[in-house]
């Protein structure tokens, strides 16, 4: 995978296969893609999307820290999830 990078504003920017694969999971699930077909139902297809996205994103999380100084306002958000 490509690093991160960060556009002007500070966000950070996902990889483009990043992006695709959490596109196609959204349509897919919208569109119930594992309830229509029987291939998809047979691979479980939003579970292998799911499970490709989380890879990625754990993969990403060393390359993209976050900053918690920076993100005063929702620092208590932050560790409440954790």
């Amino acid at each position: 995978m490509t690093p991160t990078r960060r556009n002007k504003s500070g966000y950070w920017e996902p990889p483009l296969a990043v992006t695709l694969t959490f596109l196609i999971f959204v349509v897919a699930r919208y569109m119930q893609w594992g309830a229509r077909r029987d291939i998809f139902a047979t691979i479980r297809i939003e579970f292998l999307l799911g499970l490709v996205l989380t890879v990625a994103c754990a993969f990403l999380l060393p390359s993209a820290p976050l900053n918690l100084g920076r993100l005063k306002a929702a620092k208590r958000v932050l560790i409440a999830i954790a």
